[in-house]
């Protein structure tokens, strides 16, 4: 606590009039950050009625965008040992955005399981970049989303086939 209070230049005095402990700042953190995600995800969405996603183009993507801008943030969470709380915390919501403003057309798969999956993607997308030093431009990310999101996975995987020669 003391390491803590002294990098803030504040009093612990001060700190305990807005946090109970050091729990309740990260929480706080992880909560405001995580709204700034939501809205970074949700504003495209909104500005695009009726999201179609062949008229979706990568400078309209934002979440790419947020994570690179508060990069010093995302990188300290997703490599420590909370990065499952933070990551839980980030599909949850985008799970919740993709439920209520995405529809989707399929009578074989239930839309809430391709809102997970869709979830999911997004927040590993995320997690790897953030994890490999953002080795790539937010652009370059915003387009590999899209690409991802137009094709289907079964157009994408194919089996190795080899040959048991004994």
């Amino acid at each position: 606590m003391t390491n803590l209070v002294k990098a803030a230049n504040v009093t612990r005095t001060s700190f305990y009039n807005h946090y109970s402990d050091k729990d309740d700042l990260l929480s706080t953190l992880l909560s405001e950050k995580n709204k700034e995600l939501i809205h970074a995800y949700k504003e495209p969405i909104l500005k695009n009625r009726p999201f179609i996603i062949n008229r979706f183009s990568p400078p309209e993507i934002q979440i790419f965008n947020h994570i690179f801008k508060n990069a010093d943030f995302y990188t300290t969470i997703l490599n420590s040992d909370i990065a499952s709380i933070a990551e839980n915390q980030m599909v949850e919501s985008i799970k919740k955005i993709n439920i209520e403003e995405l529809k989707v057309n399929d009578r074989m798969i239930r839309s809430d399981f391709i809102a997970s999956y869709l979830s999911y993607a997004i927040v590993g997308l995320i997690t790897e970049w953030v994890r490999a030093g953002y080795k790539y431009e937010p652009e370059f990310m915003s387009e590999q989303l899209l690409e991802l999101m137009r094709i289907a996975p079964n157009k994408t995987f194919h089996i190795k086939l080899t040959q048991n020669r004994r």
